[in-house]
């Protein structure tokens, strides 16, 4: 699978989104002082493709989808209202990363309502726990480092023409508080958080 492109958006004000050499990188700190639940979802979108002239022959029919990506960084939780008509009060900074990989195909002379020949033919996801502060206090806990992505078994099969792949990594973020906060980054040793995603093979499989 060749990359194409990556994306990200989101409501989480703070983040600083740049593309760097080695991937897309997202330092910043999210803030809140409100007693009802802020969320402050974002998510990072690495596309894959590949073409009818790269798919042999012989590589038609039952592949397997399984690759591998890198999220280094760090992630620091704070809650810190000490005032005395909230000390009391919910409090918590909470953060949890959402994976998941959609394969799309596209099958020429298909033409289906909302999709036309492009289609969703697989899918697998997975949701991993960051940060879970739940009272005042602090925490601090390192991105999951190189990780497998959940696979995705489908049917490569003869009437498509080309194989889309989608790799999405949302970060879930819900705080809640008179002072709770999320610092992404910021340490010594990892400045910036890096989502670094890497060109792999479709390989046979039932």
């Amino acid at each position: 699978m060749w990359w194409a492109q990556t994306s990200w958006w989101g409501s989480a004000g703070g983040i600083n989104f740049s593309w760097q050499d080695d991937g897309p990188h997202f330092p910043g700190t999210v803030h809140v002082d409100s007693d009802d639940l802020q969320k402050s979802p974002f998510t990072i979108l690495a596309q894959f493709a590949l073409g009818a002239n790269r798919i042999p022959a012989s590589a038609r029919g039952p592949v397997r989808s399984a690759p591998f990506a890198n999220l280094y960084g760090v992630i620091d939780a704070l809650a810190a209202d000490w005032s005395l008509f909230d000390a009391f009060d919910d409090q918590w900074a909470k953060c949890w990363l959402n994976i998941r990989q959609t394969v799309w195909v596209t099958i020429p002379g298909l033409n289906l309502p909302l999709f036309g020949d492009k289609v969703p033919w697989g899918s697998n996801s997975e949701s991993r726990e960051i940060v879970f502060l739940d009272s005042m206090g602090t925490a601090h806990q390192y991105l999951p480092g190189h990780i497998a992505l959940p696979p995705v078994l489908f049917d490569l099969a003869s009437a498509i023409a080309n194989v889309e792949i989608d790799l999405e990594f949302s970060f879930d973020m819900q705080l809640e508080g008179g002072n709770s906060n999320l610092f992404l980054g910021g340490d010594r040793d990892w400045p910036s958080n890096v989502v670094q995603t890497i060109q792999w093979k479709l390989v046979p499989g039932a």
